[in-house]
């Protein structure tokens, strides 16, 4: 069994026009299919999306004369 991803587009009259590019070793015959349709169409599930804004703050350094190079943490090796 295999799952395939695709978009329908349902027009005027409730018929459904589904354009399924099928793996090649797919071959010709009669198969049974399931079509599971979401709740919300692709473009009103899109809007409802929204930037989130995270408040900003002035950071600093703590001490200006930590400059917290890795050299400084680990030593001249750098480990």
């Amino acid at each position: 069994m295999r799952t395939i991803t695709t978009d329908l587009t349902v027009g005027t009259g409730g018929k459904a026009v589904v354009n399924i590019p099928l793996p090649p070793d797919i071959k010709y015959g009669k198969y049974r299919a399931v079509i599971v349709i979401e709740d919300k169409p692709i473009t009103a599930r899109k809007a409802t999306k929204q930037n989130i804004r995270l408040p900003e703050f002035a950071a600093g350094l703590v001490n200006e004369q930590s400059t917290f190079r890795r050299e400084d943490i680990y030593g001249a090796d750098g480990r």
